[in-house]
C-alpha cells in the first residue's frame, strides 16, 4: 500500500513538473517559490546554531525552444478507401 502511494505521488509530481515546464516564466516563478520556502525553513535553524546564512542562487535557466520536425502525413488503406481526414479526396499539386 505504501509503495503504491509513493508511485502515485511520484507520478503526480512528474506530471506537475512537465506541465510547469511548458511555461518558462511559470517554471522560474515556481523554482523561486520553492527556494523561498527552503530559505524560510533553513534560516531560523541556521541562526539557532549561530550560523549566518548566505544564500546565492545561480541565474535562472532558460531552456531553448524545442524545434519540432513536422511528421509526414501517413495515409493508410482506410484513408484511401474512405477519403482523407479533411474531406480532401483528390491529390492536388
Amino acid at each position: 500500500m505504501i509503495a503504491a502511494r509513493r508511485v502515485i505521488v511520484a507520478s503526480i509530481h512528474l506530471r506537475f513538473r512537465r506541465a510547469v515546464g511548458r511555461y518558462p516564466d511559470v517554471a522560474a516563478a515556481w523554482e523561486r517559490f520553492q527556494a523561498d520556502r527552503v530559505i524560510a525553513e533553513a534560516r531560523p535553524w541556521l541562526e539557532s546554531l549561530d550560523i549566518a546564512p548566505v544564500f546565492r542562487f545561480p541565474p535562472a535557466r532558460s531552456a531553448p525552444p524545442r524545434a519540432r520536425d513536422p511528421a509526414p502525413a501517413r495515409i493508410g488503406l482506410v484513408d484511401l478507401l474512405l477519403g482523407a481526414p479533411d474531406g480532401k479526396t483528390e491529390l492536388l499539386e
